[in-house]
């Protein structure tokens, strides 16, 4: 046995094979063996990922736009969230998966509000959530939320931006049933 140097593979009934003679490169728990005989590495991680959320309610003006106060961080993988701002950490640019939710509160009803990310400063009008009311119907507390994938580059700062038009109110954003979750994913 010892001596064998060209025994076809199909001949092995039983036992195991090291892994040093199955591919080139040096296995481990965390490669795997690849199509090409390589040893590579596993997978990868959804790094970075923030969800953050307000730590109380915020009294907003009326019909302007207002980044969203975002300062309760709830997960922070990377350290990349800060005043209010996410930014692509470097090495991290991709896809990225991003949910919000926006609740607000208005003092008269509100004729109209809207919701989205910004990035670099200009707001994401695509997808924007966008809601109009009948004046006539008194519409006092709604949620706006929405979850899409984009592609972010590395440094870009991404942001909750809000507006609600209540006709002369007080619109506020509720600390319960708003966030902002943004996470990198692997394709």
């Amino acid at each position: 046995g010892a001596s064998l140097t060209a025994l076809n593979a199909s001949e092995l009934g039983s036992g195991t094979v090291p892994t040093a003679r199955l591919g080139s490169g040096t296995a481990s728990s965390s490669v795997f063996l690849a199509g090409d005989n390589t040893w590579a590495a596993a997978g990868g991680d959804n790094t970075p990922y923030v969800v953050v959320r307000p730590s109380g309610n915020t009294t907003i003006s009326d019909a302007t736009w207002t980044t969203v106060t975002l300062d309760n961080e709830i997960l922070d993988s990377d350290g990349a969230f800060s005043s209010n701002t996410f930014t692509v950490p470097s090495g991290k640019a991709g896809k990225y998966l991003i949910s919000y939710s926006v609740r607000t509160l208005c003092s008269t009803f509100a004729i109209s509000t809207e919701a989205t990310i910004g990035i670099d400063g200009t707001r994401d009008n695509v997808p924007l959530q966008d809601w109009n009311f009948d004046p006539d119907y008194e519409v006092k507390i709604f949620t706006l939320s929405n979850t899409y994938i984009k592609d972010l580059s590395v440094g870009e700062a991404v942001t909750l931006e809000h507006t609600a038009n209540t006709d002369g109110g007080s619109p506020e954003i509720r600390e319960f049933g708003t966030y902002l979750s943004i996470m990198r994913i692997l394709t």
